[in-house]
């Protein structure tokens, strides 16, 4: 659902003007389906922009500046099998490391990834055109197919679900999906993966064995997954809503992070601005909104 683009440098510093600035201050960014890929690292993407865009008029380079501003918020990390080549344009050097998506002035190739700016919003192009929310059928390999290219984009995840059970196939299944999308593609280390439920009925004991004889047989080889139990009594807030939070946006799944009965949907909705940056603060930040009742469990992956 959350999907990243190379942005041709020279082609961002000609959306100054009012018309190009409008479109695409409201596509990009924290809470929208689309980021910016960091290609080349984001200091250098930056300098190339502002650099071609050293000739347009004042009030243009303020709509520039303000661009670039959002697009290297929350840039996508990316690690590029080889460096720049100045014997080749942007592009080209763009195509050459296979990059799913990119929106450039034009596509002197024909190369399928690549998106001419001035034609987007004038045609149907599932590459561009995508959703804040979808139906997804309540099956592992859709829920995790819906929002594969956030999780192997992300450098930091958490699951919350507050009825989260590794030992129940319902959830385990899931689970299972979306760890193996997390590696997919993937150039960037991950930083963590944290699974967050309630403290249930379950003890302690049986949670922790649990976690730690399943939990690494359906984990990536060298990923490290903790596990918490919390509580939300003694809090104002409710532990309730089912989220996967990452550092560079979340999703809320409406029913959960759980199978369902055949036929079942669910729907899986991009969290706002607003939205991501409370429930991030609330359940990844130094100071969470609910008690850890036990000791987080910590497990490494060996599948």
């Amino acid at each position: 659902m959350i999907h990243a683009f190379a942005l041709e440098p020279e082609l961002v510093a000609t959306w100054g003007n009012k018309s190009d600035y409008r479109y695409f201050i409201d596509k990009f960014g924290l809470g929208t389906p689309r980021l910016a890929l960091e290609y080349p690292r984001t200091h250098k993407w930056k300098s190339r922009v502002l650099r071609a865009a050293e000739s347009v008029g004042d009030m243009e380079l303020q709509r520039v500046t303000a661009l670039v501003g959002l697009l290297t918020e929350r840039m996508v990390k990316f690690a590029p099998e080889q460096p720049l080549d100045g014997n080749f344009t942007w592009l080209e050097n763009a195509e050459r490391e296979k990059i799913a998506r990119i929106i450039a002035r034009d596509n002197p190739r024909n190369n399928s990834s690549v998106l001419i700016a001035s034609s987007l919003g004038e045609m149907d192009n599932p590459q561009w055109d995508l959703k804040q929310g979808i139906p997804v059928k309540r099956t592992a390999r859709e829920m995790a197919s819906s929002i594969y290219s956030l999780l192997s984009a992300s450098s930091e995840i958490v699951f919350v679900d507050p009825h989260f059970g590794i030992e129940n196939p319902r959830y385990s299944r899931p689970f299972e999906a979306f760890l193996k999308a997390i590696p997919h593609g993937r150039r960037t280390p991950v930083q963590r993966i944290i699974v967050m439920t309630s403290a249930t009925n379950v003890r302690f004991s049986f949670f922790k064995s649990e976690c730690e004889e399943k939990i690494p047989r359906i984990t990536p080889r060298g990923f490290q997954v903790t596990c918490m139990r919390l509580s939300d009594a003694q809090r104002p807030e409710k532990l309730h809503n089912r989220y996967i939070l990452t550092d560079i946006g979340g999703v809320q799944f409406a029913t959960g992070l759980d199978e369902g009965k055949e036929g079942e949907t669910d729907d899986v909705t991009i969290l706002s601005r607003a939205q991501y940056e409370l429930r991030w603060a609330q359940y990844a930040g130094d100071n969470l909104a609910f008690d850890v009742v036990d000791p987080p469990v910590v497990v490494i992956g060996r599948a």
